[in-house]
């Protein structure tokens, strides 16, 4: 009888642990895992550097990556058709709206509209503040890079400097090298040159920038 219960014991152990392995959470996706295009790109980019995507591959990080969030400008602006202006190059910019990175959240990929077509950006910078939305801005990994020839551009990051909010909210900001585009609504904050902070004003214009992030460790 008891060579019977330890039988059946065994085999009670056995069952659990292969419920345990059928029940096990698969691993939540990365950005290496979603790219294709510019996936060889990515893989031989060095950290902290931003990396050309193209827009389907942004499309798919949004959807595809865990709890991801839209901020630095609400999607009915960013998508509005014509750019009702042009913000100067050599400014740093921050949108002044609600959509702002969550606590404890990682930046990811980025995109913006250029106003002109033809202007070549090698010093195009994501900012992230975790004070306010127009103080304390550190720049997110490297500048962007070399880009030219179009009007919308993508990018994703990898594995980033200063691309977490930690406890704080974080507010999305650029330095733009090359004229941005912009939309006519809302307010934003700028300073001219490369600056953490900004104390000026600008009421009726939104620059044409979105940045994704996801509290899931994306690399």
């Amino acid at each position: 009888m008891e060579r019977l219960i330890n039988l059946c014991l065994v085999m009670v152990l056995f069952m659990a642990i292969s419920c345990n392995d059928d029940d096990e959470v698969e691993a939540l996706p990365k950005v290496q895992d979603i790219l294709t295009t510019s996936l060889t790109d990515y893989e031989n980019a060095a950290d902290d550097r931003w990396v050309q995507i193209t827009e389907e591959e942004y499309n798919l990080l949004r959807i595809e990556m865990v709890d991801v969030n839209v901020c630095g400008l609400y999607d009915s602006a960013y998508v509005a058709t014509t750019a009702f202006s042009n913000g100067s190059n050599s400014f740093t910019r921050a949108n002044n709206v609600p959509d702002v990175v969550p606590p404890n959240n990682y930046v990811f990929a980025f995109r913006y509209e250029a106003y002109f077509d033809y202007q070549t950006s090698s010093s195009f910078e994501v900012k992230l503040s975790t004070e306010s939305n127009n103080t304390g801005f550190k720049t997110i990994a490297r500048p962007l890079p070399s880009h030219t020839g179009g009007n919308f551009y993508y990018f994703a990051l990898k594995k980033g400097a200063d691309a977490f909010t930690g406890t704080n909210e974080g507010y999305v900001g650029v330095y733009n090298d090359i004229d941005i585009a912009m939309v006519e609504a809302g307010s934003h904050y700028y300073q001219a040159g490369n600056n953490t902070d900004l104390p000026n004003s600008n009421d009726g214009y939104l620059n044409k920038y979105q940045a994704l992030s996801t509290p899931s460790n994306p690399w």
